[in-house]
């Protein structure tokens, strides 16, 4: 994949090394080398001069490339990681394998969060849980369209998810709340009733 410039291109292959090229000069920036399985995806980060990479070894790793090192290392259990990508504003990482669950982390590249917590990281990451896919069949491709996150699947399907704005979790949450208050309030008028006895 290319970066947000242009100038860069990130590769991995079956030696399990990362190369970052110049697309300009037409040479090898960098080589990064830390992966035990081939690399089958890796993309830059715009707020920060970080790449990812994940691997058949069931690790995602996020290297700093002003120092060139691996300062974090996500595992995937004991599943290959066959997909990566994040949201557009890359608050959210996510992961998908052979298995029908995709992984989520958050992303936090404020580096005060890293000073309290007297880490020097250029990125902080925090597992989510997981998203479970209709299809049984390996992630062979992930992307964000505007809110809508798409999972292509080795068996030709596609899964669609919606990226929730922090206002529609809210409001979600407020109408759940309603929904509830008001079906306890019809429970309770049905007892006084008698059209459901209680337990």
């Amino acid at each position: 994949r290319y970066d947000p410039s242009g100038t860069r291109l990130c590769s991995g292959s079956l030696d399990t090394n990362v190369v970052v090229w110049d697309v300009v000069s037409q040479s090898g920036l960098v080589r990064l080398m830390g992966h035990k399985g081939p690399i089958n995806d890796c993309l830059f980060l715009k707020s920060a001069n970080v790449l990812i990479t994940a691997s058949k070894d069931t690790y995602i790793k996020l290297w700093c490339l002003n120092s060139q090192h691996c300062f974090e290392t996500l595992t995937n259990g004991r599943d290959e990681v066959w997909g990566i990508t994040t949201c557009n504003d890359e608050t959210r990482l996510v992961a998908g394998s052979n298995n029908p669950e995709l992984r989520v982390w958050s992303l936090n590249t404020r580096s005060e969060l890293g000073k309290r917590k007297g880490e020097d990281k250029p990125v902080q990451c925090e597992l989510l849980g997981p998203l479970v896919k209709k299809s049984k069949e390996r992630v062979s491709g992930l992307s964000v369209v505007g809110n809508v996150l798409f999972c292509q699947n080795n068996d030709t399907t596609v899964d669609l998810f919606k990226i929730r704005t922090e206002e529609e979790k809210v409001k979600q949450w407020y109408q759940r709340r309603v929904r509830g208050r008001r079906l306890r309030c019809t429970e309770k008028r049905q007892q006084k009733r008698g059209i459901i006895k209680n337990p």
